[in-house]
């Protein structure tokens, strides 16, 4: 069995929100990842007493550029697939913040959706 590392934001850093766009479609919108801010602990992460991870505003240049086919997973489950950047339902771009996400989740996620309405 292999391992998955997972890693969360926390909310108040990171919210997660749903779009309501003009024609009525629901768009889940947030960061998948923010850069490393001097003095800010909630822009690094901790994975040993000595060991922390800062992520570097020029880390996702390539795969946006590239257009990298990435997933948007809840949960980071495989199986739970929100969207795709090929289909054009997951939006990927960075601002000064981090890398920010747009998802279209298809009818059958609706209880995602309703979830984080919530």
């Amino acid at each position: 069995m292999s391992a998955i590392e997972r890693r969360y934001l926390p909310t108040e850093s990171c919210p997660v929100g749903i779009e309501t766009r003009a024609d009525g479609e629901k768009v889940i919108t947030g960061y998948a990842s923010v850069f490393f801010v001097s003095g800010d602990d909630g822009t690094q992460y901790r994975l040993f007493d000595d060991l922390v991870e800062r992520i570097m505003p020029r880390a996702f240049n390539r795969a946006l550029k590239d257009k990298h086919n990435a997933a948007a997973l809840f949960n980071h489950d495989p199986n739970m697939l929100l969207g795709r950047v090929a289909s054009k339902t997951l939006k990927l771009s960075k601002d000064q913040r981090g890398l920010k996400y747009e998802i279209t989740p298809p009818a059958a996620r609706a209880d995602v959706v309703e979830a984080i309405e919530r």
